[in-house]
């Protein structure tokens, strides 16, 4: 409990330096890891064990937390955008794994195989959902045209992400525990459990949720109990528990109590996810920070905070968007993301990606975040929009 305790008020107070600087939560908890790094010979030694539980707890209650945010019916209608979002990721993934070929060649990193280079190629492809999501609300863009498109990309995103994740496996006792279902049949198995989730949402879930809802108490162990069950099955079945805890917010997400069901269980996921992205810092192989990785790091940010955003707005006016809802699409997405961050740590554990790859993926990551974030509060400020804070950063929730 000594080094939780050190951890959390490391964080308390660099969440609240960081929120008056305009800086996601995010990158606040990577920076506590990175200073408790310093200091780790005198503070007290964490429980891995219970260190472990509550960090899968975290990533888990994310997942079910982005299953949540699905809206079946409004993406089926606006099924065009998938075709910009399906671009975006592929065209991302394209030059990420040109960027990772490249610095393969170098020596810069190290990948075992197709694998770890397609792992590193997807982490340089994806935005961060909760920041993108923040930012429209902030701006209250979410139902504009853009926002609908963005929306659905960050859906998309999510999607490839945790079928990504259940491919390499979540962090267990023994490192990463990798599946052995084949993409392909994971991709079929996808679906098939996602009609399934879908139905059940609009019968039987919309029903229980109602009989529950009115104790806060009651409503929180069904949950957890939908979702751990539901990955419990998953397991026995030799499905991916990871792709079953977000449709099983997708499940949720059909009934109209679902900001009654986030609100219970978002405390849960930022206390977890808090300290998954503080020992992630506090486990950063700093060793093998040199500067040598100067060079790719900052090609890995540009290609994040400039070039993403350029194809992105390209695509978007072949999908049809004017240029102005176009360039506040490309600009939107300029940062990297969760996710990657959780993949590329469960592709270094797995060993498909070594220490500099990792680390590339981390700090181009959090650079593009801080980058994102002062470019938006700039905007917001110029639009009139903003009180001086950015209203994404403003929780501990912003972590995801």
């Amino acid at each position: 409990m000594g080094a939780l305790g050190i951890s959390f008020l490391v964080a308390t107070a660099l969440i609240l330096l960081f929120r008056r600087i305009g800086q996601p939560a995010i990158v606040a908890c990577i920076v506590g890891g990175l200073l408790l790094q310093t200091v780790a010979t005198s503070m007290p030694p964490f429980h891995m064990d219970t260190l472990h539980d509550l960090q899968l707890l975290g990533i888990v209650l994310l997942l079910v937390l982005a299953g949540m945010q699905v809206e079946v019916d409004r993406a089926l209608q606006n099924w065009r955008m998938f075709l910009v979002a399906f671009g975006q990721v592929s065209l991302g993934a394209l030059l990420g794994g040109l960027f990772g070929l490249l610095a393969s060649s170098q020596g810069w990193i190290t990948t075992d195989g197709h694998s770890g280079l397609a792992v590193f190629a997807l982490c340089l492809a994806l935005s961060s959902t909760a920041i993108v999501v923040e930012n429209l609300q902030a701006k209250g863009a979410t139902s504009t045209p853009y926002g609908q498109a963005i929306l659905i990309l960050m859906l998309f995103q999510d999607i490839v992400a945790v079928l990504a994740l259940s491919l390499i496996g979540l962090p267990g006792e023994g490192g990463l525990e990798k599946t052995k279902t084949a993409p392909l049949d994971l991709g079929l198995q996808f679906f098939v459990f996602a009609g399934v989730a879908i139905l059940l949402g609009r019968t039987v879930m919309i029903r229980i949720i109602e009989r529950v809802r009115y104790d806060a108490g009651l409503l929180l162990i069904f949950v957890l109990g939908w979702a751990g069950g539901l990955a419990g099955l998953a397991i026995q079945t030799g499905f991916s528990p990871t792709v079953a805890g977000f449709l099983a917010g997708v499940a949720l997400s059909f009934t109209p109590h679902r900001a009654s069901i986030e609100l219970r269980i978002e405390p849960l996921k930022v206390f977890g996810i808090t300290i998954y992205f503080i020992f992630m810092g506090t486990t950063l192989p700093l060793g093998e920070l040199d500067s040598g990785l100067i060079l790719p790091i900052a090609m890995a940010t540009f290609l994040i905070v400039a070039v993403r955003p350029l194809t992105s707005l390209w695509l978007a006016q072949l999908g049809g968007m004017s240029s102005r809802e176009s360039s506040h699409f490309g600009l939107a997405i300029g940062q990297g993301s969760e996710f990657a961050m959780i993949l590329s740590a469960g592709a270094y554990h797995a060993k498909i990606l070594d220490e500099s790859g990792f680390l590339v993926i981390v700090m181009a990551s959090v650079i593009s975040m801080v980058i994102s974030s002062w470019v938006q509060l700039f905007f917001r400020k110029r639009g009139g929009t903003s009180t001086g804070e950015v209203t994404s950063v403003d929780e501990v929730a912003s972590v995801t």
